[in-house]
């Protein structure tokens, strides 16, 4: 189970693909060890690099290996709890799923996100999707 808080973030710039994108890079300049899963078919990708986030629409990133497997193993336990965001990309939408999010690492990687995605991050346009058409 994964429980938690759901944070619905604004994001009328990016696609899902490009939206868990900057998600895995905000969360590995938090945990420089993070693992990326596929949340839909679970795949776990070896390496920031080889992840295909254009196909993917939910990611699990988990501060290391460690978290990973006991997230796996218990589901949410208070141990863990500060050691995962689960990220669905909607349209129009980010959604964060936090087990905790007041602790210091989750609440720095929910800033960084909203600045982000509220005064844009770099595209070939710098032009939101809306203002594109």
């Amino acid at each position: 189970m994964i429980g938690g808080t759901d944070i619905i973030l604004e994001n009328l710039g990016l696609d899902a693909g490009e939206a868990l994108d900057l998600v895995a890079r905000i969360a590995s300049r938090q945990w420089g060890q993070a693992v990326f899963v596929d949340a839909q078919s679970g795949r776990r990708f070896d390496s920031f690099a080889s992840a295909a986030f254009g196909s993917l629409s939910e990611l699990f990133v988990f501060r290391d290996e460690n978290a990973r497997q006991a997230w796996e193993r218990d589901g949410l336990e208070a141990g863990h709890a500060d050691t995962m965001v689960y990220a669905i990309a909607g349209d129009e939408q980010l959604t964060l799923v936090i087990a905790d999010p007041d602790a210091a690492t989750l609440r720095t990687v929910i800033a960084e996100l909203k600045d982000s995605l509220a005064f844009g991050t770099p595209r070939s346009t710098w032009q939101s999707r809306r203002s594109a058409a």
